[in-house]
């Protein structure tokens, strides 16, 4: 499994950029299927591997935008939408993009007096 942590994340949901975007966690696990071709000597037994879709998931933070929080308040548990996620705001290179469900979404207030909104892809 592979682990890519992005802090400054940019982050489209459903067409419109979520601004407030503090940090995302990717998650990526992709399994392997093996092949056994037949042939007539054991010892001539080769495995093939061959690689199967890629399982992920994608954690965001964000700070709750108390000027503008159109964005934050349209997403929903089990929400279904477009979604584009770039590294970091300077460089949109190397992202990820697809359709995805929001789930486990949380507004919490931090001791430090901002809120936070979480969730998972």
């Amino acid at each position: 499994m592979s682990v890519q942590t992005c802090v400054d994340a940019l982050i489209y949901w459903n067409g419109s950029p979520l601004s407030t975007t503090n940090d995302v966690t990717i998650h990526a696990e992709r399994d392997m299927f093996e092949t056994h071709p037949y042939v007539s000597d054991e010892a001539a037994a080769f495995f093939v591997k061959q690689p199967l879709w890629i399982k992920w998931s994608a954690s965001i933070k964000a700070y709750y935008d108390d000027t503008d929080n159109t964005v934050q308040n349209s997403i929903q548990d089990g929400d279904i939408h477009a979604f584009v996620i770039y590294p970091t705001r300077d460089l949109k290179e190397g992202f990820w993009y697809g359709n995805a469900v929001a789930k486990n979404l949380e507004h919490s207030i931090n001791p430090n007096v901002y809120s936070e909104l979480s969730f998972s892809l």
